[in-house]
C-alpha cells in the first residue's frame, strides 16, 4: 500500500504517514502534534480581578468575536454592568492557559499550523482590582492542499469498479480542492460524504480512512482516502419487535425497501420517518443485524415503543388580539386498530369563543405517505367586521410527495350563520339577506418546506400554494373561488443576524355574476400576524360607519432582521407593506401602505414569546400598536 501514497510527505522533515483520528475537530492538530507556545507567560496579572476587556492584535483571518467564543473567560460588556446582581467573571490564570490553547486549536484546524501566541499582555488596575488582556497572535501562513487521491481497497473487480464509478460521480461534491487552505471540517465532511454514498449504493459495511503528509517547508498537504467497501449488499429478513397493539403489517407498509433489493442506508432513515408519522409510537429504531462474518445479506431489525393510548393537554394563555384563551386536547393512539387516531380538541378565546372540533385520522389510507381525516366541528368566530357561526366537517386527504413537499385536498361541508350590521350589508353585500347558508366547497393545498429549526427558522424557505372552489354538491347562496400564494425566505446574512422576509398574495371572486363573495371568507390586513402598524382587520375596505368588510385582493410583504440581545432574548426591526383591495385581481401598488417597528422575543419550549410594537408609516392619525402573542409573524 506505501507505493499508493503520495510522495511529500515531511511533517517536521521527517517522512511520515499518519492515520486520520477519529474524533473530529482536533484532526490536524493530532496529525502533527503542535505544542502552542507563550512567549511571556502570563504571570503579571492578579488572581480573582475582574476581567474588564479582552482584545486581540495579529489575528487577519479570524475576528476578535471568532476567538473569543473559544474562550471561557469573558470581558464585561456594556449592558452586563447593569446587572447588578451578577457576579462579574474574574480572571484566572489556569482557565487563561487553556483558553490560549482553544484558541490555538482552532488555529490548527484551519489549517495554520506554525500559529502561535506571541505574548499576553495586561493592564491592571489595582486601585479597582481590574484587568484586561491583550492577546498578541502569530498566525503564520495556512497549509494548502497538496494533492488528493481516492483509493478503493478491494481484490474483486467488478467492486472496485463500482466504487471507482461512485467516486467519480462524487468529485464535484467534495469540498476538499487542490490548492485551497486546509480545513479539519472539509476533510471530514469529505470522509462522511464517502461513507454516506457508498453505504446508499449497497456497501454497509463500508470504512473509510483519510492519511494526511505534511510538507512543512512547502506548506503543502498531501491527502489520501483509503476506502474499504466490503461486500456488495442486499436487504434480508425483517423483524419487526415492541408493537402490541400496533398490526406489524402496517407498520411493514411504511417500509420503502423489500427483501432482496440492493441495501440502501436512506431507504432505512426513510422507512424511520414513515412509521413514525403513523403517530402511535414514541420512538422508531431501524437496526442493521450485522453477522460476525460480512454477509451480502442484511437483516434489518424495526424497534418501536408505543405512545400510551390515551393522552391529554391543557394548555392557557394570553394574546393581544385574542386576549386570554385556553385548550384541551384529548388523543385515543390505535382506535379499533390499524394505528388511527381520534382526538377531540376544544379551545375558547376572545376571537374563538368556541371552537371544537373531533378527528379521526387514518394512516396509509391507499398509499403508505397518505393519510386521511374526518373531521367533524363546530366553531364561533367573532371578528371586528361580522360574527359567524359554522357547523360542518371536513374530509382531508394528506399525501407526502417529497421529505419537504405535502400535498392536502380537502371538501369541507359546512352550515353558516353570519351577524353582521346592517349598513356592511347595504353597502359590502348588496342587501343580500342571507344570514344562515350551505357552504360545500374543495380546497387544494400545496406546501413546500425546508426551513429550519422548526420554531426560530434561520434558513430555507416556506412556500404554500392554496386553491378553493366552493359550490360543489349543495346548493349554497354563496359560490366562489380563492387562491392564495405565500412564500417565506429565511437567511443569516452574516453571524449572528438572520434576514426573514414573506410575501403573500390572494385573490378571489364570486361564481355567480352579480351576488358578492361571502364577508367571513375575504381577505382582512392588520393585526399581530399581518400589517402590524394596524390594529387586527383595520387595514383595508371598511363601510361608512367604519367597519371592516373586507377584499377580493390582498398584498402583502414583511421584512425582519433578526438578532440576538442576550441568551435567550433576541430583538427583531420590521417593515410591513401591503394592502387589502375590494376588486378582484385589483392591486394599485401606489396605494400600497407602509408599517414599521421593533420586537422583543422570548424564547420558550413552545415558540418565542413576541411582543412587537408598529406605526403605520402612511397612516400618521393611527395610533401605535402594541402585540402580544407565541411565535413569529413569520
Amino acid at each position: 500500500m506505501h507505493g499508493l501514497l503520495p510522495k511529500r510527505l515531511f511533517p517536521f522533515r521527517k517522512t511520515t504517514t499518519c492515520l486520520l483520528p477519529s474524533v473530529p475537530g482536533r484532526l490536524l492538530l493530532s496529525l502533527l502534534t503542535c505544542l502552542w507556545v507563550v512567549n511571556a507567560a502570563p504571570t503579571a496579572a492578579q488572581e480573582n480581578y475582574i476581567l474588564q476587556k479582552i482584545s486581540f492584535e495579529g489575528n487577519r483571518v479570524f475576528s476578535d468575536g471568532r476567538l473569543l467564543e473559544q474562550m471561557t473567560l469573558k470581558g464585561r460588556t456594556w449592558w452586563s454592568r447593569f446587572l447588578i446582581w451578577k457576579e462579574p467573571l474574574r480572571y484566572e490564570e489556569n482557565e487563561l492557559q487553556r483558553d490560549l490553547q482553544r484558541i490555538l486549536e482552532l488555529y490548527f484546524r484551519e489549517g495554520f499550523v506554525d500559529a502561535r501566541i506571541d505574548t499576553v499582555l495586561f493592564q491592571t488596575d489595582d486601585a479597582r482590582e481590574t484587568v484586561s488582556l491583550i492577546i498578541r497572535i502569530n498566525e503564520g501562513e495556512p497549509v494548502q492542499i497538496g494533492s488528493i487521491d481516492y483509493v478503493p481497497l478491494t481484490a474483486d473487480s467488478a467492486v472496485d469498479i463500482r466504487a471507482r464509478n461512485l467516486i467519480k460521480q462524487l468529485r464535484k461534491r467534495f469540498q476538499l480542492r487542490v490548492g485551497q487552505r486546509y480545513r479539519d471540517e472539509l476533510l471530514v465532511a469529505d470522509r462522511d460524504l464517502l461513507i454516506t454514498e457508498f453505504s446508499n449504493d449497497g456497501f454497509p459495511y463500508v470504512t473509510v480512512r483519510p492519511q494526511m503528509g505534511l510538507d512543512r517547508d512547502e506548506k503543502l498537504i498531501d491527502v489520501v482516502f483509503l476506502i474499504d467497501p466490503g461486500p456488495l449488499c442486499y436487504f434480508g429478513d425483517v423483524e419487526i419487535v415492541g408493537n402490541e397493539r400496533t398490526p406489524a403489517s402496517v407498520i411493514r407498509k411504511q417500509l420503502v425497501f423489500r427483501k432482496g433489493q440492493l441495501f440502501r442506508q436512506n431507504a432505512l432513515q426513510r422507512s424511520q420517518q414513515q412509521i413514525y408519522q403513523l403517530g402511535v409510537f414514541q420512538f422508531v429504531t431501524l437496526r442493521l443485524r450485522f453477522e460476525h462474518q460480512q454477509s451480502d445479506s442484511v437483516a434489518v431489525q424495526v424497534v418501536v415503543r408505543e405512545a400510551p393510548s390515551l393522552t391529554a393537554k391543557i394548555g392557557f394563555g394570553y394574546g393581544r388580539e385574542d386576549q386570554a384563551r385556553g385548550f384541551v386536547d384529548l388523543r385515543r393512539l390505535n382506535f379499533l386498530g390499524g394505528a388511527r387516531r381520534l382526538s377531540l380538541f376544544a379551545k375558547h378565546s376572545g376571537l374563538e369563543p368556541f371552537n371544537i372540533n373531533l378527528s379521526l385520522t387514518q394512516p396509509a389510507f391507499l398509499l403508505a405517505k397518505m393519510m386521511a381525516t374526518l373531521n367533524p366541528f363546530y366553531r364561533e368566530e367573532k371578528e371586528p367586521g361580522f360574527r359567524a357561526k359554522r357547523v360542518g366537517a371536513n374530509f382531508i386527504v394528506q399525501h407526502q410527495v417529497n421529505r419537504i413537499t405535502d400535498a392536502s385536498l380537502n371538501y369541507n361541508l359546512q352550515q353558516v350563520q353570519v351577524d353582521i350590521p346592517e349598513q356592511t350589508r347595504l353597502e359590502a353585500l348588496d342587501s343580500v339577506r342571507t344570514s344562515l347558508y350551505n357552504q360545500s366547497s374543495v380546497t387544494l393545498t400545496v406546501v413546500q418546506d425546508n426551513s429550519g429549526p422548526i420554531f426560530e427558522p434561520t434558513r430555507g424557505q416556506f412556500t404554500a400554494i392554496t386553491l378553493t372552489y366552493s359550490g360543489i354538491g349543495f346548493q349554497s347562496d354563496f359560490n366562489y373561488w380563492q387562491a392564495v400564494v405565500e412564500v417565506r425566505k429565511y437567511k443569516q446574512l452574516w453571524e449572528p443576524l438572520v434576514f426573514a422576509g414573506r410575501v403573500k398574495v390572494g385573490v378571489m371572486g364570486p361564481l355567480q355574476s352579480g351576488l358578492p363573495t361571502p364577508i367571513e371568507e375575504r381577505f382582512f390586513a392588520g393585526g399581530s400576524n399581518s400589517m402590524r402598524g394596524w390594529a387586527r382587520s383595520q387595514l383595508g375596505p371598511k363601510n361608512s360607519e367604519g367597519r371592516p368588510v373586507g377584499g377580493n385582493s390582498i398584498l402583502e410583504l414583511s421584512f425582519e432582521a433578526r438578532f440576538p440581545i442576550w441568551q435567550w432574548f433576541s430583538g427583531v426591526i420590521f417593515l410591513d407593506i401591503g394592502n387589502v383591495w375590494q376588486e378582484t385581481f385589483y392591486y394599485n401598488l401606489q396605494a400600497l401602505h407602509y408599517a414599521a417597528g421593533t420586537g422583543l422575543r422570548i424564547r420558550t419550549p413552545i415558540g418565542p414569546l413576541r411582543v412587537d410594537i408598529g406605526k403605520a408609516v402612511t397612516d400618521r392619525q393611527v395610533p401605535w400598536q402594541l402585540h402580544l402573542s407565541i411565535g413569529h409573524a413569520f
